[in-house]
């Protein structure tokens, strides 16, 4: 049997790593990379058991998106802070699981070396940890001959767990919730004070993007139960 190849038999299991997923306005036409507005991440238990939630939050007008009940996610394990300490505390969540960061494509990555400098300790740590599930998911989903015509992570998971639903976007748009709650929160930082219709947003928004957080932790559970991939059974320490 070659190496990381699709076997009949199951591969030795990974351990449980870090599925990791920014919002914000996306790239631009002209090829730049925009600061992200949040960050999410789900995060293994340090008991073995289960997972939960954490989110960070870029920009002084979502502050409300770390002190509402109302939003997926223990307060505590919400906070507006830099990319910089954001990535910090990620990377020091991974060293102490000594697990992978793990992300659907190589966005994530792109977005760290664009807004961390190359000297910076945290981006080198960030590297050193980060692995893109994309090119062996696609690889899976052709070898399986399914039919996936646009390589999105919700097409990929639908193919490959086709009774998995994750929470849809926005109807807005994930991009465009991120300025509708940044008009919003440049107003009031207030959760009461925002209209129903932001909260509803903002809710959705968050609810998004830790589905996606979702379907890339059910992703790479399907990836590894037919590649045996170094990086994921020898996670850095």
């Amino acid at each position: 049997m070659k190496k990381n190849s699709p076997s009949r038999r199951t591969p030795k299991r990974h351990h449980k790593h870090i599925c990791i997923d920014f919002e914000g306005e996306g790239r631009r036409r002209d090829h730049s990379v925009p600061h992200p507005s949040l960050l999410g991440a789900l995060v293994p238990n340090t008991d073995g058991h289960g997972k939960h939630f954490r989110l960070w939050v870029f920009e002084p007008e979502l502050l409300p998106l770390t002190r509402s009940p109302r939003i997926t996610g223990k307060e505590e394990h919400r906070r507006y802070c830099t990319l910089k300490e954001a990535v910090a505390e990620l990377v020091e969540l991974a060293r102490t699981r000594s697990c992978r960061l793990v992300a659907f494509s190589p966005h994530e990555l792109r977005i760290i070396k664009a807004h961390l400098p190359e000297d910076s300790p945290v981006r080198n740590s960030f590297v050193e940890r980060f692995y893109n599930i994309l090119p062996k998911s696609r690889s899976l989903a052709e070898r399986r001959h399914l039919e996936c015509p646009d390589i999105t992570l919700e097409n990929l998971l639908k193919a490959l767990s086709p009774k998995h639903k994750s929470p849809p976007p926005p109807e807005c748009g994930a991009a465009e919730a991120c300025r509708r709650l940044r008009k919003a929160g440049a107003k009031s930082r207030r959760w009461g004070n925002w209209a129903t219709e932001h909260q509803q947003i903002a809710r959705e928004l968050i609810n998004y993007n830790r589905g996606d957080c979702d379907a890339v932790w059910r992703l790479l559970n399907r990836v590894t139960a037919h590649y045996r991939i170094p990086e994921l059974l020898n996670a850095a320490e």
